[in-house]
């Protein structure tokens, strides 16, 4: 007999609850049939939403065994495929019945596959044996062979029979018939007597026949079988179950009827709509449907969705429409991974909270958990993640240095993980990182201001982006109102009479009407100034365009010493500049303008650069062969007088302009960033400006740079843009000299290409301490003074 008879065989029927291969037909009274008695409901089952899972899944995939008690898959529901392990016990004894006999005909002849091929003549011929079981008890075989007639019979014993896994007790009979030409099976039946099977501490009994016929195609198995859970004394019974299996092209197919009886509920007449196609290489179904009809018209489904899942669907009102729809399930140990990803900041600061998301996907739509774990820190860290069971933890970094984490991805069957990182992490006086940090709005920030525009006493934050295909966000001013906590409300939106080619690049804040309020000034390159002006509301109102060339870089101080705020603009490579002043009306008189050389990508401040009281202009220049900027003081007489010019010396291009006091001695000096330097200009006693002291900074370029003092000590301090990547902070030592940068990262790399744009410093959270807030790519950035070192 050649093997390949038996692993046919086998792949149909030893597998039956998890292929759903079985079948009935036999004759013979229930007595003769069945020596384990049927208890349960023996009338129709009346299908209900509750009870359609338990029916159409146990008639295909076998009656379950519920450990740990029933736990509903969904509320009302009366299974559960959590707590469900699929009944495989039939199987198991089919083969381990079916592999014996196999063993048995073998023993005909040690030389040959069966008796056909022995070289002595044997009619009819008889073998007994015993089988020691690989972890104890026996298993008896008598078997004969008829070599005219094919016709097999013989009868198993297992005494305790256990092959490590299962231990079997009972018996079963066996006959059959044998093509000795084609040396494969026509038929073969089993019937069996009574065979308990213990395993993992559950025990089944079998009793019934099963019966499969070759000779016909499709080929048929019919079972009449009952199963009985003898922990909880409940029977299940497959009662002239017949399935059909055979190829169909590329698949197999397989139709099932007969009838299923649940105790619990009663039995199910089983007919297939559509057959069950299953892939040669595959072990599920990936289509076809199961009816399962029961009392009062009622019926359910078993739908297989593809080759990992199933559903089920339930008529509870027998008008042929499904009022129950069940979720996809997997069928037992199918399935397809979860893919696993997430983000993590790239940079993040010493205690601020970092950004940590993970993410999944799951082709069947199982629902995922997430577990995360910190992979390496740096030494001596003792930081923790907290709410490590959640897509997106909290982390707070305890040391400079890099970090990696792991975060893995369970759809509650099988583990993806994806490793994260690394997190840089630099000092910790400003965060930026998660809750502080970026403010995207879909658009470049291309200017940033600072000042209590609402009127409640407390610094808020206008920024105006320029056009980043963004048509909602582009060319818009955007005001963060501060709350009484210190946070920041969502961006309120204004339009400006802005566009690509004359766009918004700078804001202002100042008292531009005199009514103790203040207002802001939008600089939209070269084409005007757009005024909003605060209402006794708190809100804004914008008032008419002031048509001005001189429109890119706007600022907002006292210019002729009135004791009222004036306006002063300039525009990309004008070489000039332009100055509204206030009247007493609190109205913006007609332009004056001033000649001072600037060629292109320049900057303006306004500040008091000889030490007289009056404010006075800067503006940097930084393009061309100019020099790096001009100084126009203020007279006594309200104006201005002609620029003095500085320059670096070295040809060098000028980034960033910041004045303010950054050597200690009470006079504002002038600070130019520029390639790989900061460079400071000191006031002197004549209220001019001495030769520029340089600090190493950014070696790529730098950003725009801004004054304030970060660690409270009285000193002003300065920061820069640091490239593309956060910024760096000069702290003045006692000596008027400043200390090298300190390095604070944004969290991620998202300026652009062009680094942090106009750099502006101040309190933002009403703690006293000056924070920092620059435009990016895709709006702005803060960071928040911690107060820490």
């Amino acid at each position: 007999m050649k093997k390949h008879i038996f692993v046919k065989y086998f792949s149909c029927v030893a597998i039956f609850v998890l292929s759903a291969c079985g079948g009935g037909g036999g004759g013979g009274s229930e007595q003769s049939l069945y020596q384990i008695p049927y208890t349960g409901i023996s009338t129709a089952a009346l299908i209900t939403e509750n009870n359609a899972e338990a029916l159409v899944l146990g008639s295909f995939l076998g009656p379950p065994v519920l450990t740990g008690g029933v736990v509903p898959l969904r509320e009302g529901s009366d299974v559960s495929m959590s707590n469900r392990r699929w009944n495989s016990t039939p199987g198991l004894v089919r083969e381990t019945i079916l592999n014996g006999l196999e063993r048995s005909i073998e023993r005909f002849d040690p030389e040959s596959a069966s008796p056909m091929e022995s070289t002595v003549a044997r009619p009819s011929a008889t073998e007994e044996w015993t089988e020691q079981g690989l972890c104890g008890g026996t298993a008896s075989y008598s078997v004969t062979v008829n070599e005219g007639t094919g016709d097999i019979i013989g009868n198993i014993t297992f005494a305790d029979y256990n092959d490590c896994e299962s231990v079997m007790t009972g018996s079963a009979s066996i006959s059959g018939n044998i093509d000795p030409a084609m040396l494969s099976y026509r038929w073969v039946n089993l019937h069996i007597g009574i065979i308990t099977v213990v395993s993992a501490g559950e025990s089944l009994s079998l009793s019934g026949t099963m019966e499969s016929d070759w000779q016909v195609f499709p080929m048929t198995v019919t079972l009449n079988l009952r199963i009985r859970d003898d922990g909880t004394g409940g029977v299940f019974w497959y009662e002239d179950y017949v399935t059909t299996d055979g190829m169909s092209g590329p698949y197999t197919e397989m139709t099932i009827a007969g009838k299923y009886y649940d105790p619990a509920y009663g039995f199910v007449v089983l007919s297939t709509d559509n057959p069950f196609h299953t892939d040669m290489a595959g072990t599920w179904p990936f289509e076809g449907i199961l009816r399962a009809a029961g009392g009062s018209a009622s019926t359910a489904w078993l739908i297989a969705v593809d080759s990992f899942l199933y559903r089920v669907e339930a008529d509870t009102d027998g008008d042929d429409a499904p009022e129950f729809v069940g979720q996809n399930l997997h069928w037992p140990g199918a399935n397809r991974e979860p893919v696993s990803d997430g983000t993590v900041d790239q940079y993040g600061n010493v205690g601020c909270p970092v950004n940590l998301v993970g993410s999944g996907f799951d082709a069947d739509g199982d629902t995922l958990a997430y577990s995360w774990q910190i992979v390496s820190a740096p030494a001596g860290s003792t930081a923790v993640l907290s709410g490590d069971t959640s897509a997106q933890p909290s982390f707070f970094p305890d040391l400079q240095g890099e970090y990696l984490f792991e975060v893995v991805v369970s759809d509650g069957y099988a583990d993806s993980r994806v490793s994260l990182g690394p997190l840089a992490v630099g000092g910790g006086r400003f965060c930026s990182g998660n809750g502080s940090g970026l403010v995207p709005v879909g658009s470049q920030g291309t200017g940033v201001a600072i000042g209590d525009v609402n009127g409640d006493g407390r610094n808020d934050i206008a920024f105006v982006t320029g056009y980043s295909d963004s048509p909602d966000n582009d060319g818009k001013l955007f005001v963060l109102q501060q709350d009484t906590s210190g946070g920041m409300s969502s961006p309120i939106r204004y339009d400006l009479p802005s566009s690509f080619s004359n766009w918004p690049a700078s804001v202002a804040v100042g008292d531009l009407n005199h009514d103790g309020r203040n207002d802001l000034a939008v600089g939209i390159d070269r084409y005007g100034i757009q005024i909003f002006l605060q209402n006794s509301l708190g809100g804004l109102d914008p008032s008419s365009l002031l048509s001005a060339w001189d429109s890119s870089n706007v600022r907002i101080a006292d210019l002729n010493n009135d004791g009222r705020d004036d306006l002063a603009g300039i525009a990309w490579g004008s070489n000039t500049a332009t100055v509204w002043y206030q009247d007493v009306a609190g109205s913006l008189g007609s332009p004056v303008t001033y000649d001072v050389n600037h060629g292109g990508n320049d900057d303006l401040e306004l500040e008091d650069l000889n030490n007289d009281g009056r404010k006075d202009m800067v503006v940097m220049s930084g393009q061309g062969l100019y020099d790096n900027f001009g100084v126009l003081l203020q007279n006594a007489t309200g104006g201005l007088f002609p620029p003095v010019y500085y320059d670096l010396g070295d040809s060098s291009l000028s980034y960033g302009l910041a004045t303010a006091d950054l050597t200690g001695d009470g006079r504002r000096d002038v600070a130019l960033s520029h390639l790989g330097w900061i460079s400071v200009f000191p006031q002197n006693d004549s209220g001019m400006l001495d030769p520029p002291v340089g600090y190493p900074f950014f070696e790529g370029g730098s950003g725009d740079v801004s004054a304030g003092d970060f660690d409270s000590d009285g000193r002003t301090d300065l920061a820069g843009g640091y490239g593309e990547s956060g910024i760096g902070v000069f702290y003045q030592r006692t000596d008027g000299t400043l200390f090298p940068f300190d390095f604070y990262r944004l969290p991620l790399s998202t300026a652009g290409g062009y680094g942090i744009r106009s750099l502006t410093v101040g309190d933002i959270n009403g703690d006293g301490r000056d924070d920092a807030v620059g435009g990016l790519w895709d709006g702005i950035v803060i960071f928040r003074n911690t107060g820490r070192m």
